[in-house]
């Protein structure tokens, strides 16, 4: 969906005049507060929540928690004033935002999301300090609104299925991620890491992290910025330094790694190839037979007949 359609859908949906103030003092206050439910225990340090919500006004008073949102499924536009520092974007799936504890937070939504909520205890960060005390702690941290990390999207989505499966020995595995989730943050996102300037080398670990978004990500239109943000870099700079490292710009990058998946599943699946192109990213089956065909000299159908004779 481009962003005119976008528009068009956010300006079709109807008014609404829900509103709210939220005062949480713990993690799972804030969750219920939001309207959620929440599937983590009450003595826990990391509440896991979930929420449904449409076109809303919200306030959340300063706490002593800070909160992680994962966007599942978004389509909206949002204005925020989060410790006054304002801004506004079109919202997508998959985007995360963070705010550390005794910030105030307001938010203007109009759209639909779909939402996975940690509500993280700020002592938590402050024990992930203690264990490398280069991070720092809770004091490092700053807002961050609406950006895109697939590393620690895969933390939460683990988080939240580790603590509602209830598995025996849940509590040491998620008690593991919640410490992960903190670092992660930490690393990232702390006031003492910033945008790389243009120009820096890529070390081989930021090619592995760029490779799994990818690869977790394929079956979907994600932009350059999408891929910068996973290494916190701006876009122009991502790109020559990627260029630098690999041989390949981005797009030729992702154009291989869809043609790759494709390949493997004309030779192993049975599906139609209008869901194999969908599945590998290409916009139709036409797309992929047009860029396949280019690559290889031979078209989907024919390569997979070869594949499996």
């Amino acid at each position: 969906m481009n962003e005119a359609e976008m528009k068009d859908l956010v300006e079709a949906l109807p008014e609404t005049s829900q509103s709210a103030v939220f005062a949480a003092e713990t993690p799972q206050a804030l969750v219920e507060d939001f309207g959620g439910e929440v599937i983590s225990p009450p003595d826990y340090e990391i509440a896991t929540g979930r929420f449904k919500i449409g076109s809303h006004s919200s306030k959340i008073d300063a706490s002593q928690n800070c909160m992680l949102v994962l966007a599942c499924e978004s389509c909206g536009e949002l204005h925020w004033n989060v410790g006054g520092e304002r801004g506004h974007t079109t919202t997508r799936s998959n985007m995360m935002s963070f705010v550390p504890a005794g910030i105030d937070q307001t938010f203007e939504f109009r759209g639909r999301t779909n939402n996975t909520v940690l509500s993280i205890r700020s002592s938590l960060f402050d024990r992930v300090g203690e264990i490398d005390p280069e991070l720092g702690g809770a004091d490092r941290l700053d807002p961050r609104m609406l950006w895109f990390n697939s590393r620690l999207r895969r933390l939460v989505l683990e988080q939240e299925r580790m603590v509602e499966g209830g598995e025996v020995g849940w509590r040491v595995h998620a008690e593991a991620l919640a410490l992960r989730i903190c670092y992660e943050i930490l690393a990232s996102f702390g006031q003492a890491m910033r945008k790389p300037r243009a120009g820096t080398r890529l070390a081989p670990e930021e090619i592995d992290r760029i490779t799994d978004f990818v690869e977790e990500e394929i079956d979907r239109n994600f932009d350059l910025s999408e891929m910068a943000e996973v290494l916190d870099r701006d876009p122009i700079g991502f790109s020559s330094d990627f260029e630098a490292a690999t041989g390949q710009t981005p797009h030729q990058f992702v154009v291989d790694r869809r043609l790759s998946r494709a390949k493997e599943l004309l030779r192993l699946s049975s599906c139609h190839l209008a869901d194999i192109a969908a599945s590998a990213g290409f916009s139709s089956h036409s797309h992929m037979t047009d860029v396949f065909s280019s690559a290889f000299g031979i078209e989907p159908g024919c390569y997979r007949r070869i594949a499996r004779s």
